[in-house]
């Protein structure tokens, strides 16, 4: 959906879940079962997206893949 406010508008072609915005606001990303998706988004003028890139995959479809340390 448009922030903060505008008609529903899907980024992706099949689904997905579990979508959380990047800090800066450009990229939405998403689960689409094992995989992590990433849409860039423009919000500058008109919303406006590219298409969806699978950034990773996890071994669960369940859970967010948590970074390694050190």
């Amino acid at each position: 959906m448009r922030y903060p406010d505008g008609a529903p508008v899907r980024v992706s072609e099949d689904g997905g879940t579990e979508p959380v915005w990047s800090r800066d606001g450009r990229e939405l990303y998403y689960r689409k079962n094992a995989a992590v998706m990433v849409v860039s988004v423009d919000v500058a003028t008109d919303f406006s997206f590219r298409p969806a890139r699978q950034l990773l995959l996890t071994r669960s479809a369940s859970a967010w893949p948590v970074p390694l340390s050190g």
